[in-house]
């Protein structure tokens, strides 16, 4: 915002006096270049600018030693104690968001139970009877990612996900730009079904995105928000051999037009979000 009338060697300048000492994204320093030999970035900026970037490789041991020690890597890749912290991370780090009815910890031994992206194997260690359709289960445990849009004009957004972030029916998603498919159809058409079944149901939501949850938290018993977790991460949290500790570190919006509505350089200014930042039942 309010460079879009300078030129590519007019917002160098203006990004390396603002601090940046490294371009990210190209190999082209042609504008670093001219700027310096036209005297618009003094060399001492430059020279300090370097400065602060060797002096970290320096720290590392980049420079002395900069080849990986095989010996060591087989003793830290796969480490039982970083593993061991690792899983601890996913389990405390997960998010109650909805506990209705005090549902959990679920009793799940021997229960039939309905399994949507959790691993059947994993689940029968713990007790669970999988079943192939929800009209068989006791309990249905649904794992669901943030929706998202495809579309192969954008390449990069795809890489990062983007696009509509709300559980709709996949004639009334409005899409970013109009274009590409919407992801989050097929686990809202799942979600209704199991609902209408009206058996205790638990929806984990992995949230690489703030997703809108707003058509699905009248749709299930339990919601979960996890980071990254496995299946016996969740299924720790929700038999109530972990406990979740997370609070949201950014809030979920109530609507796709609030999302649109919102400034993209302020955070947590959403109107009505339905859940605000720092939500968690402890």
């Amino acid at each position: 915002m309010g460079v879009e009338n300078l030129t590519r060697q007019e917002r160098v300048v203006k990004a390396v006096l603002a601090g940046i000492d490294q371009f990210g994204g190209t190999t082209d320093s042609g504008d670093l270049i001219a700027a310096i030999n036209q005297q618009q970035l003094p060399i001492a900026t430059i020279d300090a600018a370097v400065t602060r970037i060797l002096q970290q490789k320096f720290e590392l041991g980049l420079f002395e030693k900069p080849y990986v020690d095989e010996t060591q890597a087989v003793k830290i890749v796969g480490n039982s104690e970083f593993q061991q912290k690792g899983d601890d991370a996913q389990r405390r780090s997960q998010v109650v968001l909805q506990n209705n009815n005090a549902l959990l910890p679920l009793a799940l031994s021997g229960k039939k139970v309905f399994l949507h992206n959790v691993n059947a194997s994993v689940a029968a260690r713990y007790g669970l009877e999988a079943v192939a359709t929800p009209e068989e289960a006791e309990i249905a445990i649904l794992r669901v990612d943030t929706p998202h849009q495809n579309d192969p004009h954008y390449p990069f957004g795809v890489s990062v996900n983007f696009g509509q972030l709300g559980f709709e029916d996949a004639d009334t998603v409005v899409l970013d730009q109009k274009a590409g498919t919407y992801s989050g159809s097929e686990d809202y058409q799942l979600i209704k079904q199991v609902k209408a079944l009206n058996i205790p149901t638990v929806i984990s939501v992995y949230l690489d995105r703030p997703a809108i949850l707003t058509n699905i938290v009248d749709k299930t018993d339990v919601l979960l928000a996890n980071f990254g977790a496995s299946d016996e991460a969740v299924l720790d949290v929700i038999t109530g051999k972990s406990k979740a500790q997370g609070k949201l570190p950014f809030e979920l919006p109530s609507s796709w037009q609030a999302v649109l509505d919102q400034k993209e350089d302020v955070a947590q200014d959403s109107v009505d979000p339905l859940f605000p930042l720092g939500a968690g039942i402890l």
